[in-house]
């Protein structure tokens, strides 16, 4: 498992979770208002950096709803 992540308020995503959760990689895209992730490989999915510690809690809550957890994100 290697991908590129960023040290500054990123996300990390299990794709095995979200597989077990149902939830597709085009839904996560549509969460987190993205076109792509910063980088992904055949484990894990990567996004950021966000707006700081704050934004990207806040936003962790707001994505709470679709079925991501901490168990699913890592924020870093």
């Amino acid at each position: 498992m290697s991908i590129k992540v960023t040290f500054a308020y990123g996300i990390v995503v299990r794709q095995a979770a979200l597989a077990a959760r149902g939830i597709t990689k085009a839904r996560v895209l549509e969460v987190f208002q993205a076109d792509r992730p910063m980088a992904e490989d055949g484990e894990l999915l990567s996004f950021g950096p966000s707006f700081g510690g704050e934004h990207a809690r806040s936003s962790y809550d707001a994505w709470s709803p679709s079925g991501l957890s901490t168990s699913t994100i890592s924020l870093t």
